[in-house]
This record gives structure tokens, sequence and C-alpha cells, in this order.
């Protein structure tokens, strides 16, 4: 970013310094973007007697110019000064937020740790503005971890401390994710439907808006809907074109037509995808042909859309990565890795399995294997099954469940139905 009124440069900022260094020429440094520039004037202010008070401000703010300047470690000294040098300061519990985002951010191993740091905020602060994010932050941890019942709670403080309402787009956004999580046992799509369809209508310029709606696209996908489903998708690829979720969005638009029957529409909205976006050489090759036959004939092979995908010559096995989604007539399976045995037609993936079968089944498990030849699959894990039936839905857990592809029956093993 281009700095105005207030350099970058070295002499305007000896000019900053010859007036007094304060705190409000560093902040407006900070607030231009020039966070090494800031970072001086605020080292400075930590070291003169005369800003004793603005100390905690510029040590959390210089941490906030570190992270902008890539430099993690630096930001992480910084905050844990600010928490341990002045724990009663105003700016403690933005250091106590910041701290459990890093933390949440870096691995799974982490996660306990910040989990104690968006509790502490609640405990120590209970009149800061920062409760209901951090209440907000522990559910979204506290999920991660599996601790379902444990994120409810914690959505629950956050909702009573915000007044029951969440007033940004990323704790709102984090509301409907939560809500909407295949394995929180108080799932309810309905309700994450009417959630995103909130972030949307509140938070016109959010930058979660296309996230909102492939949510909403797979959400009314999942229920059947597959017209709302094409609309919430069609906006993603409006909002956002030549990115990977708009690539989804554009083959979920043909899929939905192919599903609904209306082969024209599917074809067209395969021409866009050919056309615009680009793809594996597989996937491109396999909608290529599926274009030019019409609809005539299908290949029986699984066709397979990802972020990246390896090709293993000797044995003619692709593995794929990256929001995986894998469709074979009426199975749908998305996973974060995937492997395809084309000789074999053996199909595995791992990682946030979701499989969805017609409009029947949505199942969620942490493994899938699938005998493409033998019209069976098997799913393993945390699994969780969700069945559409005349008077609703009907939800089972178990450690293993087989599907029959030609007729969408399943058995479960240890756990049974719900």
């Amino acid at each position: 970013m281009r700095c105005v009124m207030i350099g970058c440069t070295a002499g305007v900022f000896m000019t900053a310094v010859a007036w007094g260094h304060s705190i409000n020429e560093a902040n407006h440094l900070f607030l231009e973007g020039c966070y090494t520039d800031a970072v001086r004037v605020y080292s400075r202010i930590l070291t003169d007697p005369l800003f004793l008070e603005h100390r905690p401000q510029a040590m959390y703010l210089t941490a906030m110019s570190y992270l902008q300047m890539g430099n993690r470690d630096m930001a992480l000294r910084a905050l844990w000064q600010v928490v341990g040098d002045y724990p009663s300061s105003d700016w403690t519990d933005n250091a106590y937020i910041a701290l459990a985002r890093i933390k949440e951010m870096e691995d799974r191993t982490r996660l306990p740790e910040a989990l104690m740091l968006y509790e502490t905020i609640p405990s120590r602060f209970p009149t800061s503005e920062q409760v209901t994010r951090a209440w907000m932050g522990a559910a979204r941890v506290k999920m991660a971890l599996g601790y379902y019942t444990e994120a409810n709670e914690a959505v629950k403080r956050a909702l009573e401390s915000g007044s029951g309402q969440l007033e940004s787009d990323d704790m709102s956004m984090d509301l409907a994710n939560l809500v909407a999580h295949p394995l929180n046992p108080a799932r309810d799509v309905a309700k994450a439907i009417n959630l995103y369809t909130s972030v949307i209508q509140r938070f016109p310029s959010s930058d979660h808006l296309s996230d909102a709606y492939v949510a909403l696209g797979k959400l009314h996908w999942e229920l059947g809907d597959r017209l709302q489903a094409v609309q919430a998708f069609r906006e993603v690829v409006i909002r956002v074109p030549a990115t990977p979720s708009a690539e989804f969005a554009q083959e979920s638009i043909a899929r939905l037509h192919d599903e609904m029957g209306d082969r024209e529409k599917a074809i067209a909205a395969y021409r866009v995808l050919l056309t615009k976006y680009s793809m594996s050489g597989l996937t491109r090759e396999r909608i290529r042909t599926e274009v030019e036959a019409s609809g005539v004939d299908r290949s029986g092979k699984p066709s397979v859309s990802a972020w990246s995908a390896s090709v293993q010559k000797e044995n003619n096995v692709t593995e794929y990565r990256g929001d995986v989604t894998i469709r074979f007539y009426q199975l749908i399976i998305q996973a974060d890795r995937a492997a395809v045995d084309f000789t074999r037609n053996v199909i595995s993936a791992w990682g946030n399995v979701r499989v969805a079968w017609a409009d029947r089944h949505v199942i969620h498990g942490d493994g899938f294997q699938c005998d493409v030849s033998r019209q069976t699959a098997e799913l393993t894990g945390n699994v969780v099954r969700i069945t559409r039936t005349a008077s609703g839905e009907e939800t089972g857990r178990s450690d293993r469940l087989e599907l029959v592809l030609k007729d969408g029956t399943w058995t479960e093993g240890k756990g049974g139905n719900q």
C-alpha cells in the first residue's frame, strides 16, 4: 500500500520522530500500512518514560504490525509481553484474542492452548467487547476437537453476550458453519440455511459472501432443492469468477441440471466449465467426452475434480488433493484427499469425507473405500448417516457402514441406528 501524508521514507520517518514520535503518529503509520516505520516509532515509545501509559497499546500494535509483515515469531513475542507485562490494560483482551487465533490456525496440537486462551477472556475480562468473539472462538475449537455438546454451549454463551445477535460477518459465518457441521448432534440444516442467508443480507460487502453462497448451494442440494442450489451456485460464479470456488459451483450447476434431467442446460454449463476454468487433464477430458456424447452413453468410470492431481503411471492410480469431488452415477464423494484406480475402478478417500447417494442419504466418515465393479462402498471411522424419509430425517451413528450403490441400501456396524 502506498503511504500518504506521512510516508514510509526515512526522511519523513525522522520528521515523525522529531515531532515527538507520538502515539498518534505511530498509529497513523500503522493505519497507512507502513508497518516497518510504525514498529520503529512504537519501539521509541516503549523506551520513552513520557509515554508510559501508551506502552500496552504500542506493544499490541507492534505485534499486529509484525503479523502484517509475516513475522509470526516477533508478533507472538510482543503479544505474550502484553499479556505478561500489562495484565490489566485495555489492550490485554485483544492480545489474548490474537494469541488464541494464531494458535488455532497453527495445527491441531495447538487447539487446547487456543481453547485455554479463548476461555481466559470471559473469566478475566467479563465486560470486554471481545467476550462474544472469545466464546465463538471457543465454540470453533471445541467443535474441531469433537466436543460438540460443549461447542453448542459456547455458542449459546456467545449469543447471550451479544444480545442474541452476532454483530460481525466472521462471527455470523462461524455460527452458521457450526450449525451446519455434519458431526454436530444439534445440526439443523434449515436453521443453517437461514443463518447463511442472514449473512448475505446483513453483510452484502463481506469477504465471506461467496463461502456463504457455496454453503447454501450444498445445503439446498442436500435437501433436494436443486433449483435453489443452482441459484446459490450461480451467485458464486458471478461474484468470484476464475476461482476454485467458482469452478466447483459451475460444475455443481452442470451436475444439478443433469440430475433434474435437463441435459441441454447441463451440457451448456459443462461447456462454460471447459472454456473458463483450469482443471486437471483427466477431469477436462472426462467432461469433454461427456459433452460430446450429449448424454447418450456414460463411461462407467468415476469423474473427479480437485485442486491438484498426480498420476502413478505404473499402476494407473491418480491421487487428488484439495476439495476433491468424485461422482459416479448417483454417488457423490467429497473429501480432502482421494485416490482412484481407473484400471480396477476402486475409489479411496480420506479427511472430512462426505458421501451423498441420490437425494436419499448423506453420510460422513473418516475414510471411504468403493469397489465400483462390486457396486459397494464402505465408510469407516466416526460415521454419521442422515437419511431422508417420508416423515423427515433419520440419523444413524456407527464405526462402519456399507452402502450398496445400486439401490442405496445400507448396513451399519458397531454403533447401530438412531
